[in-house]
């Protein structure tokens, strides 16, 4: 989601600073497959009509523009847009309250992090052009007393919280499966989704016939 501050940061010659995929972006994913699920289907494991609302909130989500696709996934998690609100709504009235409480966290825990990787991406553009300025020939420019960023990922600083990362996701995630536990609504079977079966061309694989 950070990509547009890393993409213009890479247009300058001198600058190459988006780092590779990182387990920030791993956790992230966990979350948008999350939203595919209870955006796409219901409760019950069947699939919702392509007409219900709920699959507004991840439409365009698999567009093949890059710029298209992230800018539709912030939507449900920007707290100041009324899309959030509507995707908490929809999913109390066809997954239940744990489920809505689940995405408002999670959510909320996504967004904190695009804000963090934004502060420091722009931080660290800064820190990099004080420096690319002080490096050159005849300048009397003075190195930034931060110049060791130089050197470092731009996202350091949220990776040597990596292990509270994993904990507060493993955390929200153990919250939810207990109080679905604890629910008197959960006393019947897990729903199941179908999943056609495809080969390499995409023809649906169908059991051949048995002769007796």
């Amino acid at each position: 989601m950070i990509l547009d501050f890393l993409t213009d940061l890479n247009d300058e010659a001198d600058l190459s600073l988006a780092p590779a995929h990182d387990y920030l972006d791993d956790l992230e994913s966990f979350f948008n497959v999350f939203c595919s699920g209870i955006f796409q289907f219901n409760s019950d494991g069947s699939e919702r009509a392509l007409t219900d609302k709920a699959r507004s909130i991840v439409a365009g989500w698999d567009n093949e523009s890059a710029g298209l696709a992230l800018a539709s996934k912030a939507m449900p998690i920007n707290p100041t847009r009324r899309q959030r609100e509507l995707a908490m709504d929809l999913i109390e009235e066809s997954w239940g309250p744990v489920c809505r409480d689940l995405f408002d966290e999670f959510s909320e825990w996504v967004w904190e992090m695009h804000v963090e990787k934004g502060k420091l991406v722009r931080g660290y553009e800064k820190n990099i052009r004080a420096i690319l300025r002080a490096a050159k020939p005849g300048s009397n420019a003075a190195l930034p007393e931060t110049a060791e960023a130089y050197y470092e990922s731009v996202f350091a600083p949220l990776y040597r919280k990596a292990q509270s990362h994993y904990e507060a996701i493993v955390d929200m995630l153990h919250r939810a499966v207990v109080s679905l536990e604890d629910s008197p609504e959960s006393s019947g079977p897990a729903p199941s989704v179908s999943i056609p079966r495809t080969n390499l061309k995409g023809r649906d694989l169908k059991r051949p016939a048995q002769h007796h």
